[in-house]
């Protein structure tokens, strides 16, 4: 599993939607280069933005049970759990 970063914004035209941009567009690329090889337990799970708080950008406890949450149907899917 591939995941991109929940500390990306994903406002247009930020310079923090461009990192998220292409941090995915790269995680897609060495999916399909995995897939083309045969490996077909690969995949990418893009996240929403969790921006932690105005103290701390990370994500809060809450915050990481919601990316949890975002995982959990990709590695069902992945691992047949």
């Amino acid at each position: 599993m591939l995941a991109g970063s929940p500390m990306h914004g994903d406002t247009p035209g930020t310079p923090d939607r461009a990192k998220r941009d292409q941090l995915r567009r790269t995680l897609e690329a060495v999916a399909a280069r995995r897939r083309a090889a045969g490996d077909l337990k690969v995949a990418v799970v893009p996240l929403h933005h969790y921006p932690g708080t105005a103290a701390n950008a990370h994500p809060t406890a809450f915050q990481h049970e919601q990316i949890a949450l975002e995982i959990l149907p990709v590695l069902r899917a992945l691992t047949g759990w």
